[in-house]
C-alpha cells in the first residue's frame, strides 16, 4: 500500500478535483559551482529527464513548466522542453522570480511546486501531499516540524504567490522567489505538513551542487540497479543504510543557505601545475562553496573542452589586459594568477600572497 494509500484510507486527505496545480522547474546551465549539472548523465538520462519523468507521476500536477533566462547557453533546454512537449519559460537572467509570474498569469493556477532543477530524485507522492494538505487546510503553505529528507520542493498556494507579488522588486525575492515568507511568517497562512517517519532522515544530500554529488547519485543507481527515474527515497535509503560508505562521495560538500550570496574564486589557467588548480578549484567549490571560473588567454581547445567536461565555468579573453579588465569588473573573492604584471595591476584593490612551489599569486579582494 503507498503512502498516499495509507492517508486516504484514515481519511487524513481528501483528492481535489478541477484544480490548476502547476510545477515550474528552476533551472540554468551556468551553474556558479557545477557548469552544465542540468544535462548530466545520470543511469542514461540528462539530470533534468529525471526530474520531469517523476512529476509526470504526479496524481495532483496539471501542468509542468521548465523556466529559464534569455542567455544563449540555455538554448538547449528549449530544445529539451520542445522534445518533452514540455512548456518553456524564459526571461531575465536576474530576475527568477518574473518568470514564475509569468506563469501565474498564464496558468492562473490554485498551487504553485517550485522545484530547483538540481535534484533528481524528487518525490512526487511528497509534492501531492503538499498539495492536498494545502488545499484541503485552506492555508499558504504547510510545514513540517522537524528538517525532513526532501529537497528543491516548494508549494505555496495562489493566495500565497498573490501575497509575495507585492515585494516582487525586493532583490531576495528577485533572486529566490519564496524566500521571504519564511523571513516574516506572520503574515502568511501556515499549516501542518504530515510527514512519514523514513521522510525525517536528513542525513542525506539529494541536490546536485558539485560533481561529487553527481558521482553519488550515479553510485545510488548502480547499486539499486533502478531504471532511470524510479529510485523512490525508500529504495534510496534502504542502498544507502547497506552501503554506509556511498556518504562519503559527498559528505565535505558546503550546503549554502537559500539566500547566501555566492563568492567566486577565478583562476588564470596554464597548464604547468593545471592539476594543483583543478584540485584547488574542486576544494574551494564543494568544501567552501564558492563559485569557480577559469580565465584563458591564448586558449588551447583541448584544455577548453575538458575543463567544460569537468563541470568548471570558462571565460576566454585575448590578453592580459583583458583578463585585468574582465577581474576589475566581477571583482572575485580570491583570483589566482601566475602573471606579474597582472598581479601589480591589481595589488591596490587585493592583498597578494605568494606560492612560491608552483609559482602562482593569490589575490584576496581588500
Amino acid at each position: 500500500m503507498t503512502d498516499y494509500d495509507h492517508l486516504k484510507k484514515s481519511g487524513e486527505i481528501s483528492v481535489h478535483m478541477n484544480r490548476e496545480n502547476i510545477a515550474v522547474i528552476q533551472v540554468r546551465m551556468g551553474s556558479s559551482r557545477f557548469a552544465g549539472k542540468t544535462m548530466a548523465n545520470i543511469a542514461g538520462k540528462p539530470l533534468l529527464w529525471h526530474i520531469v519523468y517523476r512529476l509526470r507521476k504526479s496524481s495532483q500536477l496539471t501542468k509542468i513548466i521548465i523556466a529559464t533566462s534569455v542567455r544563449e547557453e540555455n538554448d538547449i533546454l528549449e530544445e529539451f522542453a520542445k522534445k518533452q512537449r514540455i512548456p518553456i519559460i524564459r526571461g531575465d537572467e536576474h530576475n527568477v522570480f518574473s518568470r514564475f509570474e509569468k506563469a501565474f498569469e498564464i496558468y492562473n493556477p490554485d498551487t504553485l511546486t517550485r522545484i530547483c532543477g538540481d535534484c533528481p530524485l524528487i518525490e512526487p507522492s511528497f509534492i501531492d501531499r503538499s498539495i492536498r494538505q494545502i488545499l484541503s487546510q485552506g492555508v499558504d503553505y504547510v510545514k513540517a516540524e522537524s528538517k525532513i529528507i526532501h529537497q528543491g520542493i516548494e508549494t505555496i498556494s495562489k493566495s500565497c504567490f498573490k501575497k509575495i507579488q507585492n515585494y516582487r522588486n525586493n532583490p531576495i525575492v528577485k533572486e529566490h522567489v519564496t524566500a521571504l515568507i519564511y523571513k516574516d511568517p506572520k503574515l502568511y497562512k501556515v499549516g501542518k505538513l504530515k510527514v512519514f517517519n523514513y521522510e525525517k532522515n536528513t542525513g542525506v544530500r539529494l541536490s546536485i551542487d558539485t560533481r561529487s554529488d553527481l558521482k553519488f547519485i550515479r553510485e545510488l543507481y548502480k547499486k539499486s540497479f533502478r531504471r532511470p527515474g524510479l529510485l523512490s527515497i525508500r529504495e534510496m535509503l534502504e542502498v544507502v543504510k547497506k552501503n554506509p560508505s556511498l556518504i562519503q562521495y559527498n559528505e565535505h560538500v558546503f550546503q549554502k543557505k537559500a539566500t547566501q550570496k555566492t563568492e567566486y574564486v577565478y583562476f588564470q589557467f596554464y597548464s604547468e601545475h593545471k592539476n594543483y588548480l583543478l584540485q584547488l578549484a574542486k576544494d574551494y567549490s564543494e568544501s567552501k562553496g564558492y563559485g569557480i571560473k577559469f580565465l584563458i588567454s591564448n586558449s588551447v581547445e583541448h584544455d577548453v573542452g575538458n575543463l567544460c567536461r569537468k563541470g568548471i565555468g570558462v571565460r576566454i579573453l585575448p590578453s592580459d589586459k583583458h583578463i585585468i579588465n574582465f577581474v576589475e569588473r566581477d571583482r572575485p573573492k580570491i583570483f589566482f594568477s601566475t602573471s606579474q604584471s597582472i598581479v601589480k595591476a591589481l595589488s591596490r584593490k587585493y592583498n597578494i600572497e605568494f606560492k612560491k612551489k608552483y609559482k602562482l599569486y593569490k589575490l584576496i579582494r581588500c
